[in-house]
């Protein structure tokens, strides 16, 4: 039998890809070089991001800085909950409950009702020769933080409105057993109204806390701090 010689095209080839595997070995061992020298570049683009976030919000972090040394925001925090801590929490908890009853209820106001009520209150400061503004600052309150406020005063006057009464026998009982402080110099329809109004809200916190008393019963309130 003829001997079988190789095909010189084969070794060409042969040769060819072997020439294209060192190459791609090379060509990766470059890349990687490449990558290990980027990253330090890298880490250091990091920190400089890191530490210009931290400037940026310097505040959500540091309170107050004393000739360089600072008093970080969860230092005021923990002071602030030593002195009055117990009585917050009680409050928001409070808070809570009845915005937790109010919309069980379905009970809103609309918008006109709450911008009415500022109104109100900007006119009667005005006529006192104060202004609201000034006065919101002073409070470190803001319009939309009064306006919340009015918004859930008025929500709750709503869920507890519906059956007080203030009847004429109840003025003019008030007005015989308080007859030596009741003020005097106004007009008799004036001091029946403010009468019937002053007994009208003491009903009406009267109510407040006995709901409230009953919702506290009723809730599972469970504390994971201990003031």
């Amino acid at each position: 039998m003829p001997k079988t010689t190789k095909s010189p095209r084969k070794t060409k080839t042969s040769q060819g890809e072997s020439l294209k595997a060192e190459k791609l070995v090379e060509i990766r061992g470059e890349a990687k070089v490449a990558k290990i020298n980027k990253t330090p570049i890298v880490i250091i683009l990091v920190f400089l991001l890191a530490a210009s976030l931290v400037y940026a919000f310097k505040g959500l972090f540091i309170a107050a800085l004393v000739n360089g040394k600072p008093i970080t925001r969860l230092e005021v925090i923990r002071e602030m909950e030593k002195q009055d801590a117990g009585k917050t929490l009680d409050n928001l908890i409070t808070k809570n409950l009845i915005l937790q009853e109010l919309n069980r209820q379905k009970i809103d106001v609309a918008d006109v009702e709450v911008e009415a009520e500022v109104k109100k209150i900007e006119a009667d400061l005005k006529s006192k020769g104060q202004d609201l503004d000034k006065l919101l600052v002073s409070e470190q309150l803001t319009r939309t933080e009064l306006k919340n406020q009015i918004r859930l005063q008025k929500r709750i006057e709503k869920m507890i409105d519906k059956d007080v009464s203030v009847t004429d026998e109840e003025v003019n009982k008030y007005i015989a057993d308080n007859k030596d402080s009741l003020p005097t110099g106004e007009k008799p329809e004036t001091l029946k109204e403010n009468i019937k109004t002053q007994i009208s809200q003491q009903k009406l916190n009267e109510k407040f806390q006995t709901l409230l008393g009953s919702l506290r019963q009723k809730a599972k309130i469970n504390y994971f701090i201990k003031y």
